[in-house]
């Protein structure tokens, strides 16, 4: 069990596509964007959870062997791609002016969607523990509480985890000022998104 909580850590603190997304954003929108592709990515963690109880309950874990799966996370690695072509095109359009507000508003439900949608590419691995990890490791009886109760766990981790790398880039950012620097740093995170989303597309 306790194997299955570090394997659901790792996979959500370690560097990946929404942790470089929800920086870019910050970058260009301000912390409270950050925040906001973080609840996006919960509500994918949430939709996880809920497609594991119901392949597990209805006995469909054949599904982890159709090509089904692996669209979906396709479809997120090319939104990945198109996040990351976007915003190096944003880093060459804006002007000095547009870098140096920080005030600038973004859609809460634009965030929430692109959150969601980064997280998609984290579906076959939220499978794998949903699915076959948990029915392999605890007692049958206790499959449906695991798999919700781990699910949580994981849910609270993904909104807590990427909420806490927003707080911290809206802090550190302020004490960058060169509207040079700005633009290689933000080039930097969109080429990072578009090489992610190339290495799982391809």
């Amino acid at each position: 069990m306790w194997l299955i909580v570090i394997y659901i850590t790792i996979w959500t603190i370690s560097p990946g596509p929404v942790c470089i997304k929800t920086i870019q954003e910050v970058r260009n929108n301000g912390t409270k964007a950050g925040v906001t592709i973080a609840a996006g990515a919960s509500i994918t963690a949430v939709l996880m959870v809920l497609a594991g109880l119901i392949i597990y309950s209805l006995g469909f874990s054949a599904i982890l062997d159709s090509s089904g799966v692996t669209m979906i996370e396709q479809i997120g690695a090319v939104a990945i791609i198109l996040m990351g072509l976007y915003g190096a095109f944003k880093c060459f359009t804006l002007t000095a002016s547009q870098l140096d507000d920080s005030a600038v508003e973004s859609s809460n439900r634009t965030g929430l969607l692109q959150g969601m949608g980064v997280m998609a590419t984290g579906i076959p691995q939220a499978l794998l523990v949903y699915v076959v990890m948990i029915p392999q490791t605890v007692e049958l009886s206790s499959v449906t509480t695991t798999i919700l109760v781990l699910g949580s766990l994981n849910v609270a981790m993904v909104f807590g985890f990427y909420s806490l790398v927003a707080a911290i880039t809206g802090r550190s950012q302020q004490m960058v000022r060169n509207n040079r620097f700005k633009k290689v740093l933000d080039f930097s995170l969109a080429s990072i998104l578009i090489g992610m989303g190339a290495n799982i597309l391809f």
